[in-house]
C-alpha cells in the first residue's frame, strides 16, 4: 500500500496476498493502492499504477453519484490489461474511513469464466425451450419440475398446472404396469429407458410418445433430477396403422387373384389315352406361371403348354391371367402349332411392357399318328423318355411378346405307350441339377418334382405338366 494508507503488518500481508483484485481509490478516483493480484491481473508495475485513474483500466463506468457521493455495491465494466487485452470485470465499490479521508476500495473480480457459463445455460435454456420435442425434468420422487413449451403445447397442460404433478397425469390405462415399472427401476438405476407410451391429453386425446428418459447426475455421480425428452410419433404411428390396413386389404386382394389364377387351371387328368399330373406352386401368392391343357373337340388330338411371365407379384400375375384367357381360342383353332403360337404371340402383345415378356412351351399329342409336336418359345427345354430319347430335348425359340412378328418352328416327335414328357417352367428345371435321369419312373418322378417345388431354396414359381401314355 502506499505511505498514505499505512496499515499494522498483519493488513499489509492479507492485502498482498489475497487472491481477489483489490484497489484502492481516493475521492477523485484516482488509484491510491493496489494489492498483489491486481498488478498480475492489468499487467502494469505497481508504480504505473498509482499514477492512474480507474476510468484508464476502461470500462467508462462511474462510481461516483452526480454529487461525487460513492456508488458503493456491484457493478460490471470491461476493464483493459497493459497488453491491450480485454475482460469482463464484476466490480464491487466499498467505503473504507481511513483517519478523516474517505477513500474507496474497489474489488473487481474476473467473470469472464462466470459469463461464458451463464451464456451457455442460456443456450440451452433455449434449446430446450424451443425443442421440437417434450422436456420434462422431474425431481427424485417424480414430481414434475420443468415442462418445456412443446409439453404445453402438445398435453394441453398449462406450466402451473403441470409443475408439481406427476408424469402420470398422462396416462391413458392402455399399457401394463410392467412397463412403468421396468422404466422406474431402470432410471433409479441410472440407466437410460426408452420405449413408447400411448398418453392421455387434458382434453382426454389419445397421443404416441416415443421417449428417452434417463437420470441427471451431479459432480459425484449422485442422481438429482430425471430428465424425459420425448417425441410426438402419433402421425407416424397413423400412418402405420393405416399402411398395415392397406397392407392387409392389398393381401386379401392378391390371395383372392392368386385363388382366381388356380381356378382357371385344369384338374389332373387319367383315361385310357394318357395320365397327366401337375404341379402349381406359386413362389409368392400369386404366380407368374400358368398352364392349360384340353382335348381338341372332333380331333384325336390333346394339346396344352405351359407359360412363365418374366417378373413377380401382381402386375406379373395380371398379365398371366390374360396370357391364359387368350390362350384357350387359340389354341383350340384348326391350323399348326406353330401357326397358333404366332397367333397367341401377336395378340398378346399388347399386355406386355417394353421389359416384360413370357417363355411358353406348347404341345399337341396326335393319338391316331401317335406323334407329340412341339414349339419352344422361351421354354425351350423339357424332357422326353421314349424309345428314340431318354433325357432333355433343347429346341431354341423367340419369348412370347418380345417381338410382334416373331417366328416359331415347330418340332415332332414319335411316341408309344408307356412313354413320358415332362414340361417345367424354369423355377423347377433350375432345380433339377443332375437329378433329371431319375425322371424315367413316372412315380418317382412325381415325388421328386412335387419335393423340389417346395424347397426353401426355390427363388421363382414352380410349375410342371407330366405325362405318361397309356
Amino acid at each position: 500500500m502506499s505511505s498514505d494508507h499505512q496499515q499494522p503488518p498483519i493488513f499489509e500481508h492479507l492485502w498482498r496476498s489475497v487472491c481477489e483484485i483489490m484497489l484502492l481509490l481516493d475521492s477523485s478516483g484516482r488509484i491510491a493502492a493496489v494489492n498483489d493480484a491486481a498488478v498480475q491481473a492489468y499487467g502494469y508495475e505497481r508504480s504505473e499504477m498509482l499514477t492512474m485513474t480507474l476510468n484508464e483500466l476502461g470500462g467508462g463506468i462511474s462510481i461516483f453519484t452526480a454529487g461525487g457521493q460513492p456508488c458503493c455495491g456491484l457493478v460490471e465494466a470491461i476493464h483493459f490489461r497493459k497488453d491491450g487485452s480485454s475482460f469482463p470485470a464484476e466490480l464491487r465499490v466499498c467505503e473504507v474511513e481511513q483517519g478523516g479521508a474517505a477513500p474507496l476500495l474497489l474489488i473487481v473480480r474476473d467473470i469472464t469464466e462466470r459469463q461464458r457459463l451463464e451464456n451457455k445455460l442460456i443456450y440451452l435454456s433455449h434449446a430446450i425451450e424451443q425443442n421440437p420435442s417434450s422436456v420434462v425434468i422431474t425431481d427424485l420422487e417424480g414430481k414434475i419440475e420443468y415442462v418445456n413449451s412443446k409439453f404445453c403445447l402438445l398435453t394441453g397442460y398449462d406450466r402451473e398446472e403441470a409443475l408439481g404433478q406427476n408424469p402420470r397425469i398422462l396416462k391413458s390405462g392402455e399399457q401394463p404396469p410392467e412397463v412403468y415399472q421396468e422404466l422406474w427401476e431402470t432410471i433409479t438405476a441410472g440407466g437410460e429407458w426408452r420405449g413408447e407410451f400411448h398418453n392421455k391429453k387434458k382434453n382426454g386425446d389419445l397421443y404416441w410418445e416415443l421417449a428417452s428418459i434417463s437420470a441427471i447426475k451431479n459432480t459425484d455421480g449422485k442422481i438429482t433430477k430425471y430428465l424425459a425428452v420425448k417425441e410426438d410419433i402419433t402421425a407416424r404411428k397413423e400412418a402405420e396403422t393405416a399402411l398395415q390396413l392397406a397392407e392387409g386389404r392389398l393381401r386379401e386382394e392378391v390371395s383372392l387373384a392368386g385363388k382366381i389364377q388356380r381356378s382357371f387351371l385344369p384338374p389332373a387328368l387319367t383315361n385310357d389315352k394318357l395320365v397327366i399330373n401337375t404341379i402349381y406352386e406359386p413362389y409368392t401368392l400369386v404366380s407368374g406361371d400358368t398352364f392349360d391343357y384340353f382335348r381338341l373337340e372332333g380331333a384325336n388330338k390333346f394339346v396344352g403348354y405351359i407359360a412363365d411371365v418374366m417378373g413377380h407379384g401382381l402386375p406379373t400375375a395380371l398379365q398371366t391371367s390374360a396370357l391364359r384367357v387368350l390362350g384357350r381360342p387359340v389354341f383350340e383353332k384348326r391350323a399348326s402349332l406353330a401357326e397358333r403360337v404366332a397367333e397367341l404371340n401377336l395378340i398378346s402383345s399388347s399386355c406386355f411392357t417394353e421389359d416384360s415378356f413370357a417363355g411358353l412351351i406348347a404341345f399337341e399329342l396326335d393319338f391316331n399318328e401317335h406323334t407329340l409336336t412341339y414349339v419352344a418359345a422361351g421354354i425351350n427345354y423339357f424332357l422326353a423318355y421314349t424309345k428314340q430319347a431318354h433325357g432333355m430335348i433343347k429346341t431354341p425359340g423367340t419369348f412370347i411378346g418380345l417381338l410382334p412378328d416373331g417366328d416359331f418352328e415347330q418340332h415332332t416327335i414319335p411316341f408309344a405307350a408307356g412313354d413320358k414328357f415332362y414340361f417345367l417352367s424354369d423355377g423347377l428345371y433350375d432345380l433339377l441339377g443332375e437329378g433329371s435321369c431319375q425322371l424315367a419312373d413316372y412315380g418317382r418322378a412325381i415325388g421328386q418334382l412335387t419335393s423340389l417345388s417346395r424347397s426353401k431354396s426355390r427363388t421363382d414359381d414352380a410349375t410342371a405338366i407330366m405325362i405318361r401314355i397309356q
